[in-house]
């Protein structure tokens, strides 16, 4: 190559996912991953992130220039704390400009941000961008599975790309993609053309699987299958379903060579498969004591309950006691291992002591609009610090921390109380504190996908109809930006939405 060509590129991440309905706002605290400059590369070597892929792309070409410019990383949540927002497009938007000009801009996103008043974070952060880079720097983006991709979005990058599996294993492979198409862009091969179609419709989360047969591996395939000379990438986002806003909704989208034709023409085909496929995105909800009757039943331990409605993973509180509730009544005698966020509680069974037992009010202290806390009496059987490490997954490696936390029992029932809600991959957060998930008859996630990663051949799995920020029974949530139509919620809806 010949090194007179380098390019300079620019590297960003901004990423987190909001929820509508969730209490939580979320302001530098919560962004566990937070660099700037050359700060960054220290803190993804090593760590499978979206940025990772897309930066070592980047590198194989051997003549680009990567500059660093800012990296936050904060998981998921409600909204993003108004002054935090800006603050961090002003640092973005600051380096931009001081260290520019740039042939190229690469970005790790999620798609789904929001802010009180910016129902567009994404969108909002790259028309900004746009304005201070001008029209000819190539912006290339990564994308969660669930960004709610915008008009706005697609009008200020070149080039859009988005995980292809759920659960998410392919967060590194997503960023590389994204940054061997900039390259390529960068250097004159390739004249990208970028064309979205959304739809009128909202995939319930817990169907939402790419794993066997299920309808989304069916749209993997066949997206796959659209894919050619002529088309570069496509993407498929079935885009955050707790977003209450009447722009929302799943799309598909396609990158082709310098044609506006064929990749509008391979969006809408996309667009047409996932429509067609549509109810079969839809799983049944049980009873959370039709759920426990069942698990009791399997024969195959242990039995799992997902707890759909306070998935920390989709921005709830994680303190709902729902289920724990219905364990209580109805189960209490077999071996049961549920978790929960509450601070208060920890703080007094700390106090009290490993082996004693307190009488504690548990549960729906952040989120009170789902229940009242149960009044118990628990044996206080462990104090963590709640510090643990994800063994898989897009965090693979990285160290989580629950903050204080304890381990309550009541008869059969061990309950994992934390300080602080974290992300659940799979069992890594019971494993920390010393419950072996397989020494019990039934274990509860928080989560409406994840979860699968705790399955053995054979075992069972049920998903409860829990309330909460993150239910997936999408038609029970308190809608107040939505006044138009949407599948599954108005299951009347007939056709497509338009470009």
């Amino acid at each position: 190559m010949n090194t007179s060509e380098i390019k300079r590129v620019a590297v960003v991440s901004f990423e987190f996912e909001g929820n509508s309905f969730s209490p939580k706002v979320c302001g530098r605290p919560e962004f566990g991953l937070y660099a700037e400059g050359e700060a960054i590369w220290d803190l993804i070597d090593g760590n499978p992130l979206a940025i990772s892929g897309g930066v070592d792309a980047l590198k194989a070409d051997g003549g680009i220039k990567l500059i660093p410019i800012l990296l936050a990383h904060g998981g998921s949540g409600g909204t993003v704390e108004p002054h935090f927002y800006r603050e961090t497009v002003d640092a973005i938007l600051k380096g931009i400009r001081e260290q520019g000009p740039f042939d190229g801009l690469y970005l790790a996103l999620h798609g789904a941000m929001i802010s009180p008043g910016v129902t567009d974070g994404e969108g909002q952060l790259l028309e900004a961008i746009r304005s201070v880079v001008g029209s000819m720097p190539i912006i290339a983006c990564s994308l969660d599975l669930h960004a709610n991709v915008t008009p706005k979005m697609v009008q200020a990058a070149n080039i859009l790309v988005g995980y292809e599996n759920y659960p998410h294993d392919d967060v590194y492979t997503t960023g590389q993609r994204a940054g061997d198409l900039l390259v390529r862009t960068l250097r004159g091969t390739l004249s990208p053309v970028m064309r979205m179609v959304r739809l009128d419709m909202l995939v319930p989360v817990p169907g939402g699987s790419t794993l066997g047969n299920a309808p989304l591996a069916k749209l993997k395939a066949f997206a796959r299958g659209c894919e050619n000379d002529g088309v570069v990438s496509t993407s498929y986002f079935t885009c955050q379903p707790w977003l209450d806003d009447d722009a929302a909704g799943n799309v598909a989208l396609a990158i082709a060579h310098d044609s506006e034709a064929l990749a509008e023409r391979t969006a809408r085909v996309i667009a047409d498969k996932l429509w067609a496929l549509r109810d079969e995105f839809v799983l049944p909800l049980l009873p959370v004591q039709d759920a426990i009757e069942k698990a009791i039943q399997a024969h195959v331990k242990p039995a799992v309950l997902a707890d759909t409605g306070d998935s920390v993973g989709a921005g709830s509180t994680g303190d709902s006691a729902y289920v724990l509730a219905a364990l209580l009544t109805h189960a209490s005698d077999i071996k049961c291992a549920v978790s929960m966020v509450d601070p208060d509680a920890v703080a007094k069974a700390i106090e009290s002591g490993v082996g004693t037992e307190v009488e504690l009010a548990l549960g729906f202290s952040a989120d009170p609009r789902h229940g009242a806390p149960l009044k118990l009496r628990a044996k206080v059987c462990n104090v963590h610090n709640g510090k643990f490490t994800y063994a898989a997954g897009p965090a693979a490696g990285v160290q989580g921390d629950m903050g204080p936390t304890v381990v309550l029992g009541i008869q059969g029932i061990r309950i994992l109380v934390a300080s602080k809600g974290t992300y659940e991959y799979a069992d890594e957060q019971f494993r920390a504190v010393g419950i072996n998930p397989d020494d019990f008859a039934i274990v509860v996630l928080k989560n409406g996908m994840n979860f699968r990663n705790l399955l053995k051949d054979g075992s069972s799995w049920y998903l409860v109809d829990s309330a909460g920020s993150s239910s997936a029974n999408l038609a029970t949530l308190r809608w107040q930006h939505r006044p138009s139509p949407f599948w599954p919620r108005d299951i009347e809806v007939k056709s497509l939405s338009q470009p």
